[in-house]
């Protein structure tokens, strides 16, 4: 219902109180749909701990992240160019089980009876060797998707959620500042009416006590006259009420209304404070979560330039893992040719061709040029008789990757 017309129907139902100021009125009615407003502010009170636990363990999610990654980031090329000397210090190793088996079948090795036993040693030392080559590889490219995995993670766990979640709480802090400020101004306005109040309440006391003093003093005046004109007779005649218009009783009614306006005013000021105190709480509460916003863009960037590298690394490093599991297979086929066809002869041709090929497949660095010309050079040299065109293919086509790894710059660098 419209307030006037509730303030029309109080006054005319009840003629024998003091009528109720329309201004005033209006002034409590604006201080409590303000308090009412604030109660029912969606999400509860202006500044809850619970949202203020919120920002800050969201700005503590935001920048354990930007520490993991910074971690992350500055541990990955480390990691992976360690990993990748290691490789190349194992494929070393192995390219010397392979020079171990050039030099068992230099000579005439087809036309001796074969150590079978020293044979399937340095087979198994070379499967062994490249075995352990492939899992240093592997072991370096599963450490590189572990980050990468780390990295997704943060980014689907803690960032995404971390920027819908300040992007709610700024817009909710945001209507909030506003509704309160409109519901602030209103309340100034009705502290306003309700002091324009105290202060007209004030001067009709003092209006009063000046017309009680005026009349007395005129009584007083009046009754000395009297008695002067009729020789003492005229107190009897002029005797009556000082305050022969009753207004003390208007006196006592005014500093009744006098101390209700105050009491009025005092409410609603408290009120406005109360108001002016959650709006504060409520701007410190939007700048922390601006400030959360604002460490959101830096995490953002840094996951995308670390998951980029993640990638990047995997793709540089996976060629190694794949070449690395080739070479066990290739040793591991010279074995299994060689030991399961022992009742056909694995021959001299047979076993140059694989090891060459080997040689040839493991030219991964520069660093294992040296190897790699002994093994070519062992076998070659100290074939012991004519080499089988095969042969020669193979060594050609190992000679021509050696002179391509020479000019290429060493993991090791």
């Amino acid at each position: 219902m419209d307030p006037s017309v509730v303030l029309a129907l109080f006054n005319a139902t009840n003629p024998g109180l003091v009528q109720i100021d329309p201004a005033v009125y209006a002034a409590l009615l604006g201080v409590s749909q303000s308090l009412l407003a604030v109660q029912s502010t969606p999400g509860g009170t202006l500044t809850t701990p619970e949202q203020d636990v919120n920002v800050t363990s969201l700005q503590n999610k935001l920048n354990t992240a930007g520490a993991q990654l910074r971690e992350i980031q500055d541990s990955l090329h480390p990691i992976v160019s360690q990993c990748g000397k290691d490789v190349i210090d194992k494929l070393e190793k192995a390219m010397t089980k392979l020079y171990k088996l050039a030099v068992f079948i230099r000579g005439d090795y087809d036309d001796r009876e074969p150590d079978i036993t020293q044979r399937d040693e340095l087979l198994k030392q070379a499967v062994q060797a490249f075995k352990e080559v492939e899992d240093c590889a592997e072991t370096g490219l599963n450490k590189v998707s572990r980050f990468h995995s780390q990295v997704v993670e943060i980014e689907n766990m803690v960032i995404i959620p971390a920027k819908q979640d300040v992007a709610l709480l700024l817009q909710n802090n945001e209507n909030e500042v506003k509704n309160l400020n409109d519901q602030t101004q209103n309340s100034e306005a009705s502290v306003k009416t309700l002091e324009n109040s105290v202060w007209q309440q004030s001067q009709a006391v003092s209006t009063l006590h000046s017309k009680i003093s005026s009349t007395r003093d005129a009584k007083l005046a009046s009754d000395i006259t009297f008695t002067i004109f009729t020789l003492g007779i005229g107190n009897a005649i002029n005797g009556g009420p000082l305050d022969p218009f009753n207004l003390q009783g208007d006196l006592d009614e005014a500093n009744r209304l006098l101390a209700d306006a105050q009491s009025k005013y005092d409410t609603a000021t408290n009120d406005l404070n109360n108001l002016r105190t959650k709006r504060m709480a409520l701007e410190t509460r939007l700048s922390a979560a601006r400030q959360t916003a604002a460490l959101i863009p830096g995490v953002s960037t840094l996951a995308g330039t670390t998951n980029t590298n993640c990638i990047m690394l995997q793709r540089q490093f996976g060629p190694l893992k794949d070449a690395s599991a080739q070479l066990l297979i290739s040793v591991g086929k010279i074995q299994s040719d060689a030991t399961v066809t022992q009742a056909l002869a694995y021959s001299k041709k047979e076993f140059a061709v694989g090891l060459l090929e080997i040689c040839k497949d493991s030219l991964m660095d520069q660093a294992l040029l040296h190897e790699a010309a002994m093994v070519k050079d062992e076998v070659m040299n100290e074939y012991g008789g004519a080499v089988p065109e095969k042969v020669q293919e193979m060594a050609a086509e190992t000679s021509e990757r050696m002179s391509l790894v020479v000019a290429t710059p060493s993991i090791r660098a």
